[in-house]
């Protein structure tokens, strides 16, 4: 069953952190802290229930309740330290408005280990508490605290268009409970398939790898459309909730026999993030160029390309929405706001390893080069 858990993770010293360069900087910081509690959680995660793990201060004693915080994660990033990053940019930004996780605010992790299906039930243990405010940035936990309340407050850490998946009137006045950060995901999805393009212009035949949701369902009609119109061939390749492994399998068994020249991960799912090691794998293995989403540690464990809008703004900024709610602003009433920085990493050290090379141009153009 999916865990739900009270005050369980902080980064210490809990300093502020103005800007994004600041907010890189410590990364490694969080990802050693991280490794340094896999062993706790391990312990903790055996036992049934509820699963409380260790924080750096002990539980508040105060007699007035705080402020209540639940957060949506598909795992806990003490053991997926890919999240660690966009949990710290959220967490940071908390802090910096005052918010410390057992003195002035309570933060409670909703779990669904990697299941879609138990959002559901997080959300509903979410309003039986009831938690004061949410905070989600996967479209199908976002949907899944929309199915249990119309009340609570919604906080998108990083989002979809809303307006397209019907979860808001508009972004500047959503109208319902659901408010927070929107990125263009099919504009990013497109883009990735162009920088694919220019980048290896004797690319023809494009596999299109995404999840098997209505967010992911968005993206692929876009970036087909921009597959047409560069006159790619491609296949599309979506990878469900049931069996995400057997799916992947299969998926890239059919790749290999269409003789797909490229790849471009267009959705971050789940399912897909936590297969990302296989799907790097299988480009490396078959000599692809390949563009995936920043979101998910893609680059980071050997993908060529990645091109996303900034999650690390958007988790960050976000926690300004929570702020307001809790001093009594309606989600109805905040526009929702769109991520307009983006951010394009090269992995040179994957390109020489299949004997790739990136053009001067785009290079020129990277936010961050791996070597």
């Amino acid at each position: 069953m999916p865990t739900v858990t009270g005050r369980t993770f902080r980064v210490c010293p809990a300093r502020s952190i103005a800007t994004r360069g600041q907010i890189a900087s410590r990364l490694e910081e969080v990802r050693v802290l991280l490794r340094s509690r896999r062993a706790f959680l391990g312990m903790a995660a055996a036992s049934a229930g509820a699963v409380a793990l260790s924080s750096c201060v002990g539980a508040s004693t105060n007699a007035k309740r705080l402020p209540r915080l639940g957060y949506f994660v598909t795992y806990h990033p003490i053991r997926d330290p890919a999240l660690a990053p966009l949990v710290e940019a959220f967490l940071t930004g908390l802090r910096e408005l005052g918010y410390d996780d057992g003195q002035t605010i309570d933060l409670v992790w909703g779990q669904s280990e990697g299941q879609d299906d138990r959002w559901d039930t997080v959300a509903s243990e979410f309003v039986r508490m009831p938690v004061d405010v949410m905070a989600a940035s996967a479209a199908v936990a976002q949907r899944a605290a929309i199915r249990a309340t119309s009340s609570i407050p919604i906080v998108m850490t990083l989002g979809a268009d809303p307006v397209e998946q019907g979860l808001a009137k508009s972004l500047a006045r959503p109208g319902g409970n659901v408010t927070g950060m929107a990125s263009l995901t099919s504009v990013t999805a497109v883009k990735r398939l162009e920088l694919m393009k220019e980048a290896f212009p004797s690319v023809t035949r494009v596999a299109l790898l995404g999840g098997a949701d209505p967010a992911s369902a968005i993206q692929f009609s876009a970036a087909e459309a921009a597959a047409r119109a560069l006159r790619l061939d491609f296949i599309r390749l979506e990878i469900g909730p049931t069996d995400p492994s057997g799916e992947l399998e299969r998926a890239l068994e059919l790749a290999t026999k269409q003789s797909v020249d490229a790849l471009v991960v267009l959705s971050v799912s789940a399912q897909v993030s936590a297969l990302r090691k296989q799907i790097v794998a299988y480009a490396a293995s078959r000599r692809l160029p390949a563009a995936y989403p920043n979101t998910g540690g893609f680059v980071d464990d050997g993908g060529l390309l990645g091109y996303s809008e900034s999650a690390l703004y958007s988790f960050h900024r976000a926690a300004s929405f929570v702020d307001r709610i809790l001093r009594g602003a309606r989600a109805a009433e905040l526009p929702i706001e769109q991520i307009t920085t983006f951010d394009l990493v090269v992995n040179l050290k994957t390109a020489r390893e299949l004997g790739l090379t990136i053009p001067a141009s785009l290079l020129a153009r990277a936010t961050r080069v791996i070597q």
